[in-house]
């Protein structure tokens, strides 16, 4: 079995391009002032720094043994419903958030939550919440079945891995030994549940944390247009053509070169 690498590696990268093209036109020092009047102080090179990186991060969650088992050689899913990727956000936070505790480059420790709950809410802009609520109910000590399930092969291999790192490299801000780290190894039960508790305290003591979603738009920009230049013939998402398209403008087009 190999990794479904070259959508995922070039979908990440795509995505993270275009989130760039965002950050080139001063959203990065529009987004520190909006949190300094909250009383987060941010730097906007911090700012422009997570959001690319919650960017490259997004969707590694996917690249888990457990969702790559689906396809055959060549990217060929075996199911005739096509691949399932429930539950590969809150995997791609716990990477994220692995990856800042590991990096040698440190950022602000509040900035950083914001960045990997931008991450965990991606997938939002266009799906119903419900997918998470029974993982993200405060008080809970155990997991869903199906996200246990998940876990169990949650580690990405060697060499899928080091494909993904390949199709990264241009990006500077990666640290690729943390990334390494942070997407080596199973991810555990009680990983998944401090970070549900963290999300709950935060909400309850810290007033900025809804401003995560001004780190999350240059994430969902680039992730839907992305995804849509790879959809264009499927109808079945046909109906993300409006969304979409206002996405582009806002970018100027937003293509991936």
């Amino acid at each position: 079995m190999r990794l479904h690498r070259s959508p995922l590696g070039t979908h990440l990268r795509c995505t993270a391009r275009i989130a760039q093209e965002m950050l080139g036109n001063g959203y990065a020092q529009t987004v520190a002032r909006r949190l300094g009047t909250m009383g987060l102080a941010a730097r906007p090179e911090e700012v422009e720094e997570l959001i690319l990186l919650a960017a490259l991060f997004h969707d590694t969650g996917k690249a888990a043994t457990y969702y790559q088992k689906q396809f055959e050689n060549g990217c060929v899913c075996r199911s005739a419903k096509g691949p399932s990727f429930r539950y590969h956000e809150i995997l791609s936070a716990v990477h994220f958030q692995r990856y800042l505790e590991r990096s040698g480059r440190k950022f602000d420790r509040d900035l950083t939550f914001l960045a990997v709950l931008a991450v965990m809410n991606h997938m939002h802009a266009i799906r119903d919440y419900s997918d998470l609520v029974e993982v993200l109910e405060p008080q809970r000590s155990q997991l869903p079945k199906g996200l246990e399930v998940v876990l169990k092969e949650s580690q990405v291999r060697a060499e899928d891995l080091e494909a993904l790192v390949t199709d990264l490299k241009e990006f500077d801000v990666l640290d690729q030994a943390a990334f390494r780290d942070a997407l080596a190894r199973d991810i555990t039960g009680n990983e998944v549940l401090l970070l549900i508790r963290g999300v709950s305290e935060a909400e309850r003591s810290k007033p900025f944390t809804r401003l995560y979603a001004t780190l999350l738009l240059p994430v969902i920009v680039g992730d839907n247009i992305d995804a849509r230049e790879k959809r264009r013939s499927d109808e079945e998402h046909s109906w993300r053509r409006l969304f979409v398209e206002e996405l582009e403008r806002l970018v100027g087009g937003g293509r991936c070169g």
